[in-house]
């Protein structure tokens, strides 16, 4: 049973992992000076907080939004 318990928790770190891993990328990517979503400029300020916007912070709201309530971006 200990085996199982093993195998389980070391599946449970990779998927961590994988995750920490793609999050770290997104932050490290590039954004786009338009949002991709509506076409808007995306305010330099928020370009300087977060370099690898790649929406305006509206767009960005209601994706969250959608998100929470199990809709699709």
């Amino acid at each position: 049973m200990s085996d199982e318990i093993d195998r389980a928790n070391e599946i449970a770190q990779n998927h961590l992992d994988e995750l920490i891993a793609t999050q770290r990328a997104a932050l490290h990517a590039k954004g786009t000076p338009e949002c991709v979503d509506c076409g808007e400029d995306i305010p330099a300020a928020r370009r300087v907080v977060f370099p690898a916007a790649r929406c305006c912070i509206d767009c960005q709201t209601l994706r969250e939004l959608r998100k929470r309530q199990g809709l699709s971006s």
